[in-house]
């Protein structure tokens, strides 16, 4: 195993921190360094997300259909409402992370969450009577 292959931690009273192959402490995930992104090029970032193995490139077919859960289009939907992201799924009680996962195609919604969705989708009334009533 080589030193690449390897993730350092710091451990401290307060908090793990993961050290980069430099030693340095990276962000907590979550957490990001403003002031590295604002410091960093056009060029510098288009080379990070190269170099990154979780950012894979896609097709423009990919990305066209990435929003497409079988037979729900999770982003028309939305997008029908007027809402962000955000705001969708705040209203709607949807993890805001698996919204995005689900409009960029890297995992579909459950089968319960395409049934509301569906709901949403062709019967947005009945799904603010029902929140109104709490």
């Amino acid at each position: 195993m080589s030193d690449a292959d390897t993730t350092r931690v710091l451990l401290t009273k307060d908090a793990v921190r993961v050290l980069g192959p430099d030693g340095e402490q990276c962000p907590a995930r979550g957490e990001t360094d403003w002031a590295r992104v604002d410091a960093m090029s056009d060029e510098d970032i288009a080379q990070a997300a190269t170099d990154d193995p979780d950012a894979r490139l896609r097709t423009a077919r990919e990305l066209a259909e990435a929003h497409k859960c079988g037979d729900v289009d999770v982003r028309s939907i939305r997008r029908k409402q007027k809402l962000s992201q955000v705001a969708f799924a705040t209203h709607y009680g949807f993890p805001p992370q698996a919204l995005r996962e689900w409009e960029e195609g890297l995992r579909p919604p459950s089968r319960l969450a395409r049934l509301l969705l569906k709901v949403i989708e062709y019967e947005p009334e009945a799904i603010e009577r029902v929140l109104v009533r709490g």
